[in-house]
């Protein structure tokens, strides 16, 4: 067992079914602020998405340090190959959206700001959406075309990290309504 195998693991698998989509989750409580006009509930709700996309940025760093100073010595593996090679540039961007702006949340300004987090987290989508644009763009080639699934767009990936984030954005409205209602009946 490599514990920084099994923490890369939770950490993609925190990624496909919570952050790659988070947008949609963000763009779907917008929605019900403008449909509903319950501030309440949409304060709440923004507070769950923001402290997801703090834990996510806490886990990206201490995936990072973990990797850092014990991976394995092989040329691919490890963040410093990654963070120092062709691609440094890239990487950085990519390390930077996900694991560090995310703490600008942190300032009660910033945190509050629906514009600031819905940047945020289309920022930490960068490469999923770079991925899936390159992919359909390879797919559209006169090379692909001939290919079954060519033409089939959007993807099953793309079209399950929306409904995640649907389903991320409805259960973060449902459970700041729950707050919402409680701390009416406490009072």
């Amino acid at each position: 067992m490599n514990p920084v195998k099994e923490l890369g693991d939770l950490l993609n698998l925190i990624d496909d079914y919570l952050i790659k989509g988070m947008f949609i989750s963000v763009l779907v409580v917008v929605l019900n602020r403008v449909i509903s006009k319950n501030r309440e509930t949409y304060a709440n709700a923004i507070k769950i998405v923001k402290n997801v996309l703090i834990a996510n940025a806490v886990f990206t760093l201490n995936y990072f340090m973990i990797d850092t100073f014990f991976s394995e010595t092989d040329v691919y593996s490890g963040i410093l190959n990654r963070a120092t090679g062709p691609y440094w540039f890239f990487f950085w961007i990519i390390f930077s959206t996900r694991s560090i702006f995310p703490f600008a949340l942190l300032h009660d300004k910033l945190g509050a700001n629906i514009y600031f987090i819905f940047f945020l987290a289309v920022f930490m989508n960068t490469t999923w959406l770079f991925e899936s644009y390159t992919v359909h763009m390879a797919g559209m080639t006169p090379v692909y075309i001939h290919d079954a699934n060519a033409g089939n767009l959007p993807y099953p990936n793309d079209v399950a990290n929306v409904v995640r984030g649907v389903i991320f954005g409805t259960l973060a409205i449902i459970i700041g309504n729950v707050v919402r209602l409680r701390k009416l009946q406490k009072s």
